[in-house]
């Protein structure tokens, strides 16, 4: 209970995310997203950016933006293969002034 797979394809074809909900809310919400994005620093604000690694870059793009927009929207806490440390964090959608993409906001690592 409270483990859900994600379809994502476009990595991989059987590619997934994992959400795993504590229960309480999008506040006790984790989403893995395996290999959705390989470079935070470029992917999360141009999501319509590939990377040779996809084996179905329109595929890939089109699972990415879509995790993107609900973790946006519900504020989720995301994690992925290739975020750096503290790698875990949640996005925000970027002013439209500023672009299409997302920013990266890590979370407070706290002893």
């Amino acid at each position: 209970p409270g483990v859900t797979v994600v379809p994502s394809p476009g990595h991989t074809a059987g590619h997934v995310a994992i959400q795993v909900d504590g229960g309480g809310g999008a506040k006790n919400v984790l989403l893995y997203m395996s290999d959705t994005v390989h470079h935070p620093a470029i992917q999360f604000p141009h999501p319509d950016w590939a990377v040779m690694f996809d084996a179905n870059p329109s595929q890939s793009i089109a699972s990415r933006r879509s995790l993107f927009d609900r973790a946006a929207a519900d504020r989720v806490l995301l994690s992925g293969a290739h975020i750096p440390f503290p790698s875990v964090g949640h996005i925000r959608k970027q002013a439209a002034a500023v672009g299409k993409g997302y920013d990266w906001v890590p979370a407070m690592w706290e002893w």
